[in-house]
């Protein structure tokens, strides 16, 4: 898309505060002779795979959203939230993590994906991905 909220893809990060299960495995990545076949347990972290940034669809369509997530067995009882401009459009409770969006109406949508655990707590959060609709 062309606008800068969005632009810092794929991520803004703050350093081992901001997520230090992200932190330490960047920082075993990036030293030198690390082995990553030797991580032992996946990162946990979501991704929306369907729709693409920057895509276009026609209004009153149904839109299949797909997304991706790994490290999810680790959390209790995991779901995947899906949000568009901030209002919920749906909850998955397993894999494929899919969800029909019906009769969608003109706009211009910030899509999130929210993982979170049983007890309802924020996991990672997905990058958000903008797209149109006309």
């Amino acid at each position: 898309m062309h606008i800068a909220k969005n632009q810092s893809a794929p991520f803004e990060f703050e350093g081992r505060n901001d997520d230090p299960e992200v932190y330490d495995m960047l920082s075993h990545l990036t030293t030198a002779g690390y082995d990553p076949g030797n991580v032992a347990v996946s990162p946990i972290f979501a991704l929306i795979t369907f729709p693409k940034d920057g895509d276009t669809f026609a209004a009153g369509d149904s839109m299949m959203i797909r997304a991706s997530g790994t490290g999810t067995q680790s959390v209790d009882g995991a779901y995947l939230e899906i949000f568009a401009n901030d209002v919920l459009i749906g909850k998955i409770d397993t894999a494929p993590w899919r969800i029909r969006w019906e009769n969608v109406g003109p706009n211009t949508y910030d899509l999130v994906a929210v993982l979170r655990d049983r007890q309802g707590i924020e996991r990672p959060r997905s990058r958000m991905v903008d797209f149109v609709v006309t």
